[in-house]
């Protein structure tokens, strides 16, 4: 078998006295797909919030192809705008106070192709407010996900 690309290690997550992350360990290896299930408050969207670096407050370690981005026990934080990491949460994550453009444009260059897909979606000059359609918020946190090259860093 080759070397993972992805490894998690002893992971722990606490919600206060709730740990809802328990020893967590994850090799996955390269062109493998993974499915993450299980019942609501089970975890899921907690390691994939671990894996991409917006959920900061995790114990144990988190590898990529040998690159170390979270190690708690000696205070290794990598930022997830420099993990590269494609993921679109449950929720829409965008600032409020941003355009549509600046939203895209945030932790990274603006490709042609998301400018033009983003256009046929909403007006990059639009600020994003509670009026703005749920759909249109789905479409600029998809597009935020796609301009982030996943592959730069694990292919």
């Amino acid at each position: 078998m080759s070397e993972a690309i992805i490894k998690i290690k002893d992971v722990n997550k606490w919600f206060g006295d709730f740990q809802v992350l328990k020893n967590i360990n994850l090799e996955v290896q390269q062109k493998q797909k993974i499915v993450v299930c299980g019942p609501s408050g089970s975890g899921k969207s907690t390691i994939l919030r671990i894996l991409a670096g917006v959920e900061r407050r995790a114990y144990g370690t988190v590898l990529v192809k040998e690159h170390c981005w979270q190690d708690s026990s000696n205070g290794t934080w990598v930022p997830s705008w420099d993990r590269r990491v494609g993921w679109v949460p449950q929720e829409t994550l965008l600032f409020p106070h941003l355009t549509v453009r600046e939203n895209l444009s945030y932790g990274g260059a603006l490709p042609d192709w998301v400018s033009e897909t983003a256009a046929s979606l909403i007006s990059f000059e639009t600020r994003l407010r509670s009026t703005t359609s749920s759909s249109s918020l789905l479409s600029c946190t998809c597009l935020m996900a796609l301009r982030t090259n996943f592959r730069s860093c694990c292919s």
